[in-house]
């Protein structure tokens, strides 16, 4: 039970949250789990919100570029959509009027596929053509940077394959 009430509360902070489960269920392990500090990693993930929400404030002070931004222009991208720390990409076959792709989820596997090649992990959603950004809650500003560079490099590769 304890495991359950630190895991759904972690749940909402990062998308690793499910690795503390797989902790607790080993026994031994229980003492790791009600050491974690939680605190510092909350201030952690309000200092990285306030200074690079992926859809409001620059993602760094080099480069001032957002999710959104970096996307804006793709012609495979329809909507950037997110709040604090976590952001979905959803890809169309055409923005005007909005189209859907003929199979639902290849584009998004695709994406997901060449940006895992690429080191970076983004998770295909299961309803449409979209992919997620949930980082774990120690991620830099840098490391921010490169997961969007990354994915919009995916993005084009992708684009034309299917365009």
């Amino acid at each position: 039970m304890l495991c359950r009430r630190i895991s759904t509360r972690l749940s909402l902070l990062s998308a690793f949250s499910g690795l503390l489960s797989a902790f607790a269920a080993d026994a031994p392990a229980l003492p790791i789990v009600k050491n974690v500090e939680v605190q510092p990693l909350v201030a952690q993930v309000r200092r990285l919100i306030e200074a690079t929400d992926y859809l409001g404030s620059p993602f760094s002070a080099a480069d001032k570029k957002t999710l959104e931004a970096a996307f804006n222009d793709h012609p495979m991208v329809g909507e950037v959509r997110g709040i604090g720390l976590v952001a979905a990409v959803e890809f169309v076959a055409a923005k005007s009027p909005p189209t859907k792709f003929e199979t639902t989820g290849a584009v998004a596997a695709k994406v997901t596929k060449a940006c895992l090649e690429r080191g970076v992990i983004t998770r295909a959603l299961p309803e449409g053509d979209s992919i997620s950004f949930s980082p774990p809650f120690v991620i830099t500003e840098a490391e921010i940077d490169e997961v969007v560079r990354v994915t919009r490099e995916a993005a084009d590769l992708v684009a034309q394959e299917v365009l």
